[in-house]
């Protein structure tokens, strides 16, 4: 690249007055920032933004390019309902495990676990590919956390399906799946409301990111009182004792529902998030 190229001057269109010296010489850098990136032809230039930050939103893509990225949505939302769907499937193959404080996990003992291992499969597939999707819509340091997060939890989940809930490795699994999707969520939906594309679905982002943690706290809640539960009346709890076949009298057996929920929480997080993209990519 020659120097020539690199010290382009800032297209008069960004030159403005401004009331102080420190805003002044902001704007400055920020002008000879964009005019590189005109010069070596990398960034187009958001004009409705171009004030707000660097002005910088999506790299200039190739037809194949750009052809993956309407296509990407439209697979985590394919995969994200599939996911769904297997769960779903379960409760019908499998009625002996009762949802009401099963744990979604305990299917792996049953006859159908193929479906179980494609439900954390497809759900850990949705997950990764969301924060290739939004990864250039985002722009500050806790986003790109946050998508770092979020793809941490599809990890997590890929876990779940390869180690079942007798392998060493399936606490660490649920450890690397949920924490981090739950943070990850209200990182990247925060950051997004905030640019005016997005402000207009702000309810529906913030209200599927905040059921994500609301669902968690309340799943917590409710297995530490099963469990409390399960002990007063005599029932052993944990890895290595069989699980028992029904629930004791007087124990408030709802763990499950909430497990329950807390998948379908991060899952509708996630494709909130696409179907948006869509929506805002005209493409949906």
């Amino acid at each position: 690249m020659s120097l020539q190229r690199l010290l382009v001057p800032p297209p008069p269109f960004l030159c403005c007055q401004f009331q102080s010296r420190e805003i002044f010489i902001g704007k400055m850098l920020r002008n000879w920032l964009v005019a590189y990136m005109f010069a070596t032809s990398r960034f187009q230039i958001n004009t409705d933004h171009l004030y707000t930050g660097l002005g910088i939103t999506r790299h200039i893509a190739s037809p194949k390019q750009k052809k993956l990225m309407t296509l990407l949505p439209k697979l985590i939302l394919a995969t994200g309902a599939l996911s769904l769907l297997c769960l779903l499937l379960l409760h019908f193959l499998s009625p002996e495990y009762h949802p009401s404080w099963r744990m979604i996990s305990e299917y792996a003992m049953g006859k159908y676990k193929p479906f179980l291992t494609a439900f954390f499969v497809l759900s850990a597939v949705c997950t990764m590919m969301l924060p290739v999707l939004l990864w250039n819509e985002t722009a500050s340091l806790w986003s790109k956390i946050g998508l770092a997060l979020v793809f941490l939890s599809g990890v997590g989940s890929l876990m779940g399906g390869l180690f079942d809930l007798k392998h060493p490795l399936h606490g660490a699994a649920f450890a690397l799946g949920v924490p981090t999707i739950m943070v990850g969520a209200l990182l990247v939906s925060y950051h997004l409301v905030k640019r005016s594309d997005w402000a207009q679905y702000s309810t529906g982002t913030l209200l599927s990111a905040h059921a994500i943690w609301i669902s968690l706290v309340l799943m917590g809640i409710s297995l530490a009182l099963m469990m409390n539960g399960f002990k007063h009346a005599g029932v052993p709890m944990g890895p290595g004792p069989i699980p028992a076949d029904t629930v004791p009298p007087g124990v408030l057996a709802v763990a499950g529902y909430f497990n329950r929920l807390l998948v379908i929480c991060y899952t509708t997080w996630i494709m909130v998030m696409a179907y948006v993209y869509l929506i805002l990519r005209g493409t949906a």
